[in-house]
């Protein structure tokens, strides 16, 4: 019956340190949350136009 508490401990232990924090980063790439950064930062490459070689 203890050997069932603690897997049960150590189970619980793992999915608060391990599971919540992959599903947030899930959530918010599921949900896009960085789209308009990027689109911010794809803007600004394409406005920088082409890369000049000169010295």
């Amino acid at each position: 019956m203890i050997v069932l508490v603690l897997l049960l401990v150590v189970l619980l232990a793992m999915h608060h340190w391990v599971m919540e924090p992959v599903m947030a980063w899930g959530e918010a790439l599921l949900e896009l949350r960085a789209l308009p950064w990027l689109a911010i930062a794809t803007l600004a490459w394409l406005l920088a136009g082409p890369r000049s070689d000169r010295n």
